[in-house]
């Protein structure tokens, strides 16, 4: 049975900037293995890159091609991106030599979920091609989700697949260097953030074809009744106060000077250049939903569906066989009626350990007297919040706004490189005041840089109003740099207020937005559709209005030996479950859970509803621990804090960590002894509906780009009439 499902709105691949490519090898002898790759793995960009002459530039189109980016130099506004490592655009294979500088696109991207219960193993596949004639190393910058535990490399050059191994990172990295000087193929697998991974491959030998899979295991998200997966293709661009610029922004920046991969000894470096193109930019999605009985209201905010439903599963996959990677991909769903129970444990035996994964849905709590609130408002209204964002953003403040009693307190505040705030102190809704944050917020425009911690400082610095309920709502991409200093800032400051987030736009930093919101003490939300917003926010603000329930315990069986994490469980908001893992000496029969709810002290003991062999879960149970040690360490102002004991984790469970990397060697030397080799690196793609007038200005020297631009702009038309004359003569 199988449904065509148009979702939210009509989705259409955006017809992006092509890029110049008189350096590509493609024109040399390799053109007709590139072509038959292309019709072998994705015949759909093979169409696409012919009808835009990607392949093949003639002289004449090539002036023109040049005159056009004298143009865009000139038309360039005074901005420039610095690509975040937290949220890392499409995937991308980043290749060249010194005589002849090139991009091999991924030619093919392929992900796919099997998801059952709240557990998800994904694996995503990459194909590439190296059209040159030469010997390269390439690197390929990807993103995952923040959760991910990432545990399973393979690497397919040719007829041989190599497989990753964990290791301590430096140890890998000497080891990589060691294979690649030996003309071995290697490859490496780092994590630069908590949702970014960096691949670097050596020696690919011309011509060869490159597959690369990489595997996880990640968590559901679960809230008001419902399941739902994102997976991150796209990046936002990132602003760092008080940093510089690092590379021009616009659809043909390019690195043309050849490097030699260095790994970053600067974690934080936020250094990868960022522009438009058209490689690289679809995948075939599946994701198969299992189990005895179908689920319901399957969705996609992001894209169009198609849902086949079969006997023990559904599988879901992008209507037409490609999803646009210019933003993420969301798929929502209900499970069956009766199929989610309020406690749920699943468990796995791994090396003689007991390890579980604990579920639990909290009742709703009845508040005995609502307390009157403060609501604090603040929003983004910087360069990267332009087009859709700010009109998403604006319709959530105007919507939180409607939701004030005449009792509450509340202010509006609105940040991009300064921070404003509509009223000096929190004021009462009363009509007039509740109108005129309604006209202000009408006329908020997208412009400048994210420098988020003033905002952070009038919101959550405001002083106390005694018998009122402070609530802060932070509406913004989380387009920023500097996460670990905004958490501590929140840690440091946030008192007796809750903080909860709302992610605007295609592709949101999830992963700070999650951290702000559980630093915070609240909760976060997701609105990727402008028609979705009255739906989002009303969801929000109902749980706004319902008291959390606090101080969660789980009480063990006093003969039971146990490790949990999280150590200490984060309030708890209804419709929003409880998830803790656990390493247990036996597995119990039943759980007391407590907390203090509305109505003061609450207690629920129910019997275990456990499912035996869930593979994955000790992954999970180590993924979650070393997330929990790395928010203690944020926490404390000291990052490396529990270097040691997180490397120990990630090596006992073979994941990928801060300091644990992937490792795939060959044994067998294939480069030639006296063929050198060579690299290069370029920029990633831009996401869905950014426009470049609002991208954040960043201490770049765009009047000199514009200067120069009009001078190349006058030379060329020059040069072209001449040309005409001489042949006209």
């Amino acid at each position: 049975m199988t449904t065509n499902c148009r979702g939210e709105q009509e989705m259409s691949l955006n017809r992006r900037n092509t890029q110049s490519t008189s350096n590509f090898p493609y024109v040399s002898g390799n053109k007709n293995r590139w072509r038959r790759h292309l019709r072998r793995y994705q015949p759909d960009l093979g169409q696409r890159l012919s009808r835009a002459r990607l392949v093949y530039l003639r002289r004449h189109d090539a002036r023109w091609g040049w005159l056009a980016l004298c143009l865009f130099l000139f038309l360039q506004p005074d901005s420039a991106f610095a690509q975040d490592l937290h949220n890392p655009g499409a995937g991308t294979l980043l290749l060249g030599s010194q005589d002849n500088p090139f991009i091999a696109p991924a030619v093919s991207h392929e992900m796919t979920a099997t998801v059952s219960g709240p557990l998800a193993r994904v694996e995503v596949t990459q194909h590439f091609i190296n059209p040159s004639d030469e010997w390269i190393e390439g690197r390929y910058l990807f993103p995952l989700p923040d959760g991910a535990a990432v545990d399973r490399l393979l690497i397919t050059i040719g007829d041989r697949t190599i497989e990753g191994q964990i290791k301590e990172k430096q140890t890998a990295r000497r080891e990589y260097q060691k294979a690649k000087s030996e003309g071995r193929r290697a490859g490496v697998v780092e994590q630069k953030r908590a949702n970014l991974f960096s691949l670097v491959l050596a020696n690919i030998g011309p011509g060869e074809e490159i597959t690369v899979r990489l595997s996880y295991l990640e968590t559901l998200d679960y809230r008001d009744g419902e399941y739902s997966i994102r997976l991150p293709m796209t990046v936002m661009p990132r602003f760092t106060p008080a940093a510089s610029a690092v590379a021009m922004a616009g659809p043909l920046a390019v690195s043309l000077s050849p490097i030699s991969f260095v790994f970053d000894t600067q974690e934080d470096r936020l250094d990868t250049p960022y522009v438009s193109g058209l490689l690289a930019s679809t995948a075939n999605i599946e994701i198969r939903l299992l189990g005895d009985r179908w689920p319901q209201s399957i969705k996609s905010g992001s894209h169009v569906l198609n849902i086949d439903r079969r006997a023990s599963e559904v599988s879901v996959i992008v209507d037409g066989g490609y999803a646009a990677m210019d933003r993420d991909f969301e798929l929502s769903w209900q499970p069956a009626s009766g199929a989610q129970p309020d406690l749920l444990m699943l468990t796995e035996k791994w090396q003689g350990k007991n390890y579980a994964l604990l579920m639990f849905l909290p009742p709703s709590v009845e508040q005995v007297q609502a307390l009157p609130r403060e609501l604090i408002i603040v929003i983004d209204t910087s360069g990267s919040m332009h087009g859709e964002s700010i009109q998403q953003a604006r319709a959530a403040v105007d919507r939180a706004l409607q939701s004030l009693a005449p009792g509450d307190l509340f202010n509006l505040i609105q940040f991009n490189t300064n921070a404003e705030a509509l009223f000096p102190a929190a004021v009462l809704a009363d009509p007039n005041n509740v109108a005129r944050a309604r006209r202000y917020t009408q006329g908020l425009k997208a412009d400048g840089g994210t420098n988020m911690a003033p905002a952070l400082e009038i919101a959550l610095g405001a002083r106390d109003n005694p018998g009122y309920l402070r609530q802060v709502v932070f509406i913004t991409d989380g387009a920023v740099g500097n996460e670990a200093q905004l958490l501590t800032q929140i840690e440091k400051q946030l008192g007796d207020s809750r903080l909860f987030t709302v992610g605007i736009g295609p592709a949101p930093n999830s992963w700070f937005m999650k951290k702000a919101a559980r630093f915070g003490r609240g909760t976060h939300t997701y609105i990727n559709n402008v028609g979705k917003v009255g739906e989002k926010m009303a969801a929000l603000l109902a749980r706004l209005e319902k008291p959390a329930l606090k101080n969660v315990r789980i009480h063990w069986p006093a003969d039971i030996a146990i490790e949990q994490w999280p150590e200490k469980i984060p309030d708890l908001y209804a419709e929003e479950p409880m998830i803790v893992s656990a390493r247990l000496s036996r597995l119990p029969d039943r759980v007391l859970i407590s907390g203090d709810g509305g109505a003061g002290y609450w207690a629920m003991e129910k019997p275990v509803n456990v499912k035996q062999d869930a593979p994955g879960v000790a992954a999970l149970w180590a993924r979650h621990k070393i997330e929990s040690l790395q928010d203690q360490a944020i926490a404390s102002g000291d990052r490396n804090a529990a270097r040691s004991e997180i490397t120990t984790v990630a090596l006992e469970h073979g994941l990928i960590s801060r300091y644990t990397s992937l490792l795939a060697v060959e044994a067998t030397p294939v480069r030639p002894t006296g063929n050198r080799l060579a690299s290069l690196q370029i920029a990633n793609v831009r996401p869905r509906n950014l426009a470049g007038p609002g991208f954040p200005n960043t201490a770049t020297p765009a009047a000199l780009w514009r200067w120069a631009g009009l001078a190349l702009l006058l030379l060329g038309i020059t040069w072209l009439t001449l040309d005409k004359r001489r042949v006209m003569a």
